[in-house]
C-alpha cells in the first residue's frame, strides 16, 4: 500500500512538470512569433538606427536618418562623396559651417559638401558644433592617410617592402631546408655509420 501511494506522489511531479515544459515551450513559440514588445518599440529603434561611415574600409563613426533619408541611404551619399574626395588630388582642408540649420562639414579646397551634423548624430551632453568638431578631425586624418596611400612614392615603398618580405622567408626557409639536411642526415654516433655498413 505504502508503495502505490509513493507512485502517485512521484508521478504528480512528473505530469506537473511536463505540463510546465508544455506550457513554457509555447510560451517561448509565442514570443518567438509575436514579438509583441519589440512592436511597441519599432519607432523608437527606428531613431535609434545608424549606418556607419568608412573611409577605405574603416569605420569613422555612425550617422542616423535625417528627414526622408534613412540612416543606411545617408550613409550610402556620404559614403560616396568621402570615396570621391579621397581619390582627389586635391589637398584636404576641412572646415566646419554654421550658416544654414544643420551644421554641415565642407572641404574648402574643393568646395565639396561632405556631411550634414544633425541632432540625431550627436552623442549625449554634446550639440552639433561639438560633435562636427570631433568629426572633422576623424575625417581629416582618414583623408589624409588615404590621399597618401594613392601617392606612387607609397605604392613604391609598399612594394620594396613586400619584397623584401618574401627575400627573407625565402632565405629563411633556405637556411633551415639546409639545417635539416645537415643535422637530421648525420650520424648521431661516429661509429653508427660503420655499424649501419657491418649489419
Amino acid at each position: 500500500m505504502l508503495l502505490k501511494d509513493m507512485h502517485k506522489l512521484i508521478s504528480i511531479p512528473l505530469i506537473w512538470s511536463r505540463w510546465l515544459f508544455i506550457f513554457l515551450s509555447l510560451l517561448m513559440l509565442s514570443l518567438t512569433v509575436f514579438p509583441w514588445g519589440i512592436l511597441a518599440q519599432s519607432s523608437s529603434l527606428d531613431i535609434m538606427n545608424k549606418a556607419p561611415i568608412l573611409v577605405d574600409g574603416d569605420v569613422l563613426f555612425k550617422v542616423g536618418s535625417f528627414n526622408n533619408f534613412s540612416a543606411q541611404q545617408r550613409a550610402d551619399i556620404i559614403n560616396n562623396t568621402l570615396a570621391q574626395e579621397v581619390r582627389s588630388p586635391e589637398p584636404v582642408e576641412l572646415v566646419i559651417v554654421q550658416d544654414s540649420q544643420p551644421t554641415v562639414i565642407r572641404n574648402q579646397t574643393t568646395k565639396r559638401h561632405l556631411l550634414s551634423v544633425t541632432e540625431v548624430d550627436v552623442i549625449e551632453g554634446t550639440n552639433t558644433f561639438e560633435q562636427a568638431i570631433i568629426w572633422k578631425n576623424h575625417l581629416n586624418k582618414a583623408l589624409q592617410r588615404g590621399q597618401f596611400e594613392r601617392t606612387s612614392g607609397y605604392v613604391h615603398q609598399a612594394i620594396l617592402l613586400s619584397l623584401g618580405i618574401i627575400l627573407g622567408v625565402v632565405i629563411i626557409h633556405g637556411v633551415l631546408i639546409y639545417y635539416r639536411r645537415e643535422v637530421f642526415t648525420r650520424p648521431l654516433w661516429p661509429n653508427d655509420s660503420i655499424n649501419r655498413r657491418n649489419i
